[in-house]
């Protein structure tokens, strides 16, 4: 149910409000829930008849109260209603893929909107990533097909049981990863203000707590690596990332998770000093060899 903005005879010491003031704040809800979708607002619309009409009668009584202000909403910035949460208790989202090769991230348009255009700031602007289509870039490519509607489409209902558009995309672990730890590095050499910090978080926040559900004893190791490769030269990482996917989804879905810290560690830039110095006696330690031939075309595989 929507969230009430006026009540009848509470709080006398405010001033009474007519049907004309019930009006400019309803319609500016209204207005601002057209921009949402469609349901809210005609729900906020609906919402402003009744109370104007109740606020009218009311005062033609003679009870020179009318409806008492309880919450009147405030203007906001248009950042923030473009932002606005209405859509559930997150504006992004994830689900597990059934064969543990990666994760869905969803979203509203705004949303994925929002952080392709962060993600392109970063990259146009960074100093530390120098290849700018690289594959840091790639995320804001399977941020914007998503958003496009050229990936998976749904519906998500709101607090108020209207429902709104989302859109998701699948992305590998290790390139979702890899891609995140790149981004938070380069945001270390840039400025950057309170909002695109937050829009960086979230993105973070929902890959962490897909991770955490996915493999909670591991998580932890696997986040340190992703910190790690992050700091990484990303002429490096790229260099290296396909033939690590390559045999990420050549692994079997029973697999895949157990081998992703090691394939992680294979990206770092001591990798090869440590095959060389006894590091592949370690249990799990993945051989140089086995990306020997990492150039192949990635075959089909189930997410």
């Amino acid at each position: 149910m929507a969230e009430p903005i006026l009540t009848a005879g509470r709080d006398a010491a405010r001033p009474a409000i007519g049907g004309a003031t019930v009006w400019k704040h309803g319609l500016y809800r209204a207005w601002t829930g057209w921009r949402r979708g469609r349901a809210a607002g005609a729900g906020c619309l609906r919402e402003t008849i009744q109370s104007a009409r109740l606020a009218c009668t009311q005062l033609k009584q003679g009870s020179g109260r009318g409806l008492r202000a309880e919450r009147l909403r405030p203007w906001r910035p248009r950042c923030d209603i473009w932002r606005a949460a209405t859509q559930g208790p997150d504006v992004l989202e994830f689900k597990l893929t059934r064969h543990h090769a990666g994760l869905s991230l969803w979203g509203d348009y705004a949303a994925l909107h929002t952080a392709h255009a962060l993600v392109h700031r970063i990259v146009n602007e960074s100093v530390v990533i120098e290849d700018k289509e690289g594959f840091v870039l790639g995320l804001a490519y399977d941020l914007r097909k998503a958003f496009e509607g050229q990936r998976s489409k749904a519906r998500r209902l709101d607090p108020s049981s209207s429902s709104g558009a989302i859109y998701g995309v699948e992305i590998l672990w290790p390139v979702i990863l890899v891609q995140l730890g790149t981004l938070r590095h380069a945001m270390g050499f840039i400025p950057t203000n309170r909002l695109e910090q937050a829009i960086a978080f979230e993105l973070e926040h929902v890959v962490e707590t897909a991770l955490r559900a996915a493999v909670p004893g591991r998580a932890d190791e696997i986040l340190g690596w992703m910190g790690r490769i992050g700091a990484a030269p990303p002429a490096h990482v790229d260099a290296l990332l396909d033939s690590r996917c390559l045999y990420f989804i050549e692994c079997s879905p029973a697999k895949r998770l157990a081998a992703l810290p090691r394939v992680l560690e294979s990206l770092d830039p001591m990798y090869s000093f440590l095959a060389d110095h006894g590091g592949s006696s370690r249990p799990g330690f993945i051989p140089p060899a086995a990306f020997a031939d990492g150039d192949r075309e990635w075959p089909d595989f189930k997410w």
